[in-house]
């Protein structure tokens, strides 16, 4: 703590932050202009990119909406999607309930390890080196 005191009462280190203060102020109003017209570019952009986007959206629905055909290809779509999230679920859970048994000092996976078997009830008790 004493250190920081002292090289805080330097004035070379109080110089030093005012040489820094100023660069920092030119550097910044040299750079404002350039970055005010590419963040307005950039929002101009992503406003138009918004605007395309909502339009085909958009579209898409009136599409869906004129057609049954669309109706039904859409049902179908939601449908599948909905079944391969409850069997992912499924698996999962399943998976998950497997853990406990799999996991116990008699467990293949604990008894054998890069062809070394040492479990409880295993012919070949070598450890591991």
């Amino acid at each position: 703590m004493n250190e920081i005191l002292t090289e805080l009462s330097r004035p070379l280190w109080w110089f030093s932050v005012f040489v820094a203060g100023i660069l920092i102020n030119l550097f910044s109003s040299y750079l404002k202009n350039t970055l005010d017209t590419t963040f307005a570019n950039t929002s101009l952009w992503w406003r138009k990119r918004s605007v395309i986007r909502i339009k085909k959206w958009n579209d898409l629905i009136d599409q869906i909406l004129s057609s049954e055909k669309a109706q039904n290809n859409v049902a179908t779509e939601e449908l599948r999607l909905l079944l391969t999230a409850i069997f992912s679920l499924l698996g999962a859970t399943f998976i998950l309930l497997l853990i406990p048994y799999c996991i116990h000092d008699d467990s293949i996976i604990y008894s054998c390890h890069g062809g070394q078997c040492h479990g409880k009830n295993s012919t070949n008790n070598r450890e591991f080196n």
